[in-house]
């Protein structure tokens, strides 16, 4: 089983194209080729201490349209790039 802190995944999500809404919540969007896609809204746990296990990571991939949790912890650990994200969803007709 994965865990990971919510600092990682919010770096993880920065790092590959995600903004975060500046709001009292961690809510971030993607945006690729300049345009914000709408059903990619992942939302990060204010929680300190809290890390994100299999139920918690299991929401998160919803949230991301991401194809396998798999796939999921290589992105936050970044072995999954940009890219590959992008891919992905493309596979998915996300975008």
């Amino acid at each position: 089983m994965s865990s990971y802190k919510p600092k990682e995944i919010e770096t993880a999500l920065k790092n590959k194209g995600f903004s975060k809404k500046n709001n009292s919540h961690k809510y971030f969007s993607f945006y690729y080729e300049g345009k914000k896609i709408g059903d990619i809204y992942p939302f990060i746990s204010h929680s300190k201490g809290k890390e994100y296990n299999d139920s918690l990571l299991d929401a998160l991939k919803k949230e991301m349209k991401m194809d396998s949790k798999e796939n999921l912890c290589k992105f936050i650990e970044c072995s999954l790039t940009q890219e590959d994200y992008i891919r992905i969803l493309k596979s998915q007709n996300v975008i």
